[in-house]
């Protein structure tokens, strides 16, 4: 079974009694398995991905362009490298003007069912603002990037012989900042509509929207009222760094470290605010007012989650709205053990199929409300959640 910490000195309870010829009395034991609970800065991001983290705060949600666009989509997350980059625009690390490239955020959207799996798509929006050294190398940037992004979807298209559409590159034209361009083709396959992504210089920033699956009028229409509320909500941006984000790098070391080496998404690895974590759900208006009826200021991310809530009974009451919204979206959710000897940790078993299984464990201690989650096992979920108790426990 992996191996069993005591709980915390001060905080021990005591079950049994001492009766002869019965169980004497043994301190309640909270089973964190391989999980670590002590403090250590292992897996927490790089200065350039806390930054990227913490400009999501200033990119809108695809949803408020088009409130058809309801399934956040996996490529939703910072950037901090050129493979990054180029994981957003096709390309984009094979141009040497994008060496200045800095830290960025991306948010995704489409309009599939996110309570039904493999549920179609026909159209998305993506957002993206990638900051540069300075505004002479963000202007630099953005036409060679889009000839590149040309280039590669070309290679792309007569290497799996696709059909062969156009793909055409322009300035983006009258209503778009001087120096704006668009690389555009039809969709593909049997999607209809256009595949159009403009790319603006904004001050140290190159700014990207990526439509799929609309008409020509309204992927124009589209693209300009995104440019513009982006160019909006990043007003208060210009001070985000790699400085800056770092202030509150500490607060991961709350959540529980990183087993292994593996695949990093979303905000892992980072401590954020509010309105970045809110990226992450479906349902984006619900997120946020969750996040902030209860007062969240921090969340912290590595294999648990953790959010920070202006009192213990706020973070209470964020246990039970989330709760609350679970069950309401996933039919295939029901309770299940919580871990042993930590019965204020509440578990579920989700099932999609007979062999697609998930698990999630939740617990609140003080003004902190945390989350761990597992598609290996309900035990690999309650020791998450038991780790992060402790290290909640002792640090928090």
């Amino acid at each position: 079974m992996g191996t069993v910490l005591a709980a915390l000195a001060g905080t021990v309870a005591l079950a049994g009694c001492e009766v002869s010829g019965t169980a004497h009395r043994v301190p309640v034991d909270v089973d964190a398995g391989q999980y670590k609970t002590v403090k250590t800065d292992a897996g927490v991001s790089s200065p350039r991905w806390m930054a990227g983290a913490e400009l999501a705060a200033y990119v809108p949600f695809p949803s408020e362009i088009d409130d058809t666009m309801i399934r956040t989509t996996n490529g939703t997350a910072p950037a901090a490298t050129l493979k990054n980059l180029g994981a957003h625009i096709d390309g984009a690390e094979k141009v040497p003007e994008n060496a200045e490239f800095q830290f960025g955020f991306a948010a995704g959207g489409n309009n599939s069912d996110p309570t039904v799996e493999g549920s179609p798509n026909t159209r998305s929006l993506g957002f993206g603002v990638f900051r540069y050294t300075d505004a002479g190398a963000a202007r630099a940037a953005v036409r060679p990037t889009a000839e590149a992004n040309r280039a590669e979807l070309i290679a792309t298209r007569d290497r799996f012989d696709l059909e062969k559409v156009d793909v055409l590159v322009d300035d983006a034209g009258v209503g778009f900042p001087a120096g704006s361009m668009t690389v555009s083709s039809e969709a593909s396959g049997r999607d209809t509509g256009m595949s159009t992504r403009v790319l603006v210089p904004h001050g140290r920033d190159v700014l990207m929207v990526h439509s799929y699956g609309r008409s020509a009028a309204d992927t124009a229409s589209t693209l300009k009222r995104s440019v513009d509320l982006m160019i909006e909500r990043l007003a208060g941006s210009a001070d985000v760094s790699e400085k800056s984000a770092m202030r509150n790098a500490s607060f991961v070391t709350l959540t529980v470290p990183f087993l292994g080496d593996g695949d990093r998404m979303f905000f892992d690895g980072t401590a954020v605010g509010p309105a970045s974590y809110a990226h992450i759900y479906h349902d984006k208006k619900r997120g946020s007012r969750l996040l902030s009826q209860a007062g969240v200021d921090l969340i912290g991310q590595r294999e648990t989650v953790v959010f920070r809530a202006s009192s213990p009974a706020k973070a209470s009451e964020l246990r039970t709205g989330f709760e609350t919204w679970r069950r309401e979206v996933d039919a295939g959710s029901r309770k299940a053990a919580s871990p042993r000897d930590l019965p204020t940790a509440t578990c579920v078993e989700d099932v999609d199929s007979a062999t697609d299984k998930s698990y999630g464990c939740t617990v609140v201690v003080g003004r902190y409300y945390a989350t761990a989650s597992s598609r290996k096992s309900l035990l690999d979920a309650q020791q998450k959640i038991s780790a992060q108790y402790l290290i909640l426990k002792e640090r928090g």
